[in-house]
């Protein structure tokens, strides 16, 4: 008997017809595990949002709420089981969603990815009329429109509220016509009026325009050493000087001599009786022409003329009589009558 099985080809024909076969086989699974190329990630033009409006008191869904959407034409309305979906872009809005024998509710929602948001209505025990009607505002900056945090909103004649991280501020008025006004530094003040309805929301988009704010200039006072080291600042600055003249002061009199600026010093008197001598002279009680009052010049006593100083000499002159003289400058004449503190430009150098 052969031992021949016919189910087997002989090596020779495997080898012809079977080759052809497996690779036909071989480009079929091939082919079927290319990769396809990955489609780009899109960001979607809408994002689907849920809205479950319930009963505060016991949570059950309420049915046939209306729920305002800005910029859709019509509101939505709830089913049976208390929600209702839509399509928005990514953004802010406020809604507003209302049922008879409810109180209307005011939401931010911020869109930016699917959600379902669960609102809850208060139940209206009685509904006087007159009641406080609700007023939001949002302020914007106009060229960005970006939230305004921080200003200050206003009713004219009412009450005066800031802003919050998203610039909203909401107010609780009567119905009627009424007048906002927002401000904040570095925008222009926006005054705008408003009828505020009285059945529920009245929501205003305030945009502010940006203004350049102008501060009032920056001083610079160059203080003298000297001047400091001798204690003139500090008198100067805690008011116990009785009159002072300034370089500035100076400088504005047309003077050819120093004594013709103490003219315009109340309380003293120029005397130039004595040629070559001018002397200034203060009240005194016992004489009524007055008294001489003594010169300083740079903290030192001097009975030169005081016309014998320019007046470009002088940085500031202070001038004391009868006790308000400064302790370290009294006793140097017999009368006691006062002094002039005479301060030079360059007395520190």
């Amino acid at each position: 008997m052969s031992r021949y099985n016919p189910r087997w080809p002989r090596r020779g024909v495997w080898s012809t017809h079977r080759v052809p076969f497996l690779a036909s086989l071989a480009l079929m699974f091939a082919g079927s595990i290319v990769p396809k190329p990955a489609r780009c990630a899109q960001e979607p033009a809408t994002v689907r949002v849920t809205v479950q409006m319930r009963d505060d008191a016991n949570q059950a869904p309420l049915m046939g709420a209306l729920v305002r959407v800005p910029g859709q034409p019509r509101p939505y309305i709830t089913r049976v089981d208390g929600q209702v979906a839509f399509e928005l872009p990514v953004g802010q809005y406020v809604i507003t969603a209302r049922k008879g024998g409810y109180s209307t509710l005011t939401h931010v929602l911020e869109v930016s990815h699917p959600e379902v948001v669960t609102l809850r209505l208060k139940r209206l025990v009685e509904v006087e009329p007159g009641l406080p009607a609700t007023l939001l505002v949002r302020v914007r900056e106009a060229e960005s429109g970006r939230a305004i945090e921080g200003a200050a909103v206003s009713l004219l004649g009412g009450e005066t509220r800031v802003t919050d991280s998203r610039g909203n501020v909401q107010f609780k008025t009567l119905s009627g016509e009424a007048r906002i006004k927002a401000e904040m530094i570095g925008y222009a003040d926006r005054t705008e009026p408003v009828s505020v309805h009285s059945d529920g929301l009245t929501f205003v988009d305030l945009a502010m325009a940006v203004d350049a704010v102008v501060l009032p200039p920056i001083e610079v006072e160059v203080r003298s050493r000297h001047l400091l080291a001798n204690g003139v600042y500090r008198r100067i600055d805690s008011g116990q000087v009785m009159r002072l003249l300034t370089r500035k002061e100076i400088e504005q009199f047309p003077v050819s001599f120093l004594s013709d600026a103490f003219n315009f010093v109340p309380g003293v008197r120029v005397d130039r009786s004595t040629p070559g001598n001018t002397i200034l002279l203060g009240p005194n009680r016992g004489d009524p022409n007055g008294c001489e009052l003594k010169l300083y010049v740079d903290g030192i006593p001097t009975d030169m003329s005081i016309d014998a100083l320019s007046p470009e000499m002088v940085e500031v002159a202070e001038v004391y009589w009868g006790l308000r003289t400064p302790m370290q400058y009294r006793g140097v004449n017999a009368s006691n009558c006062g002094v002039v503190l005479l301060w030079t430009r360059w007395g520190g150098e």
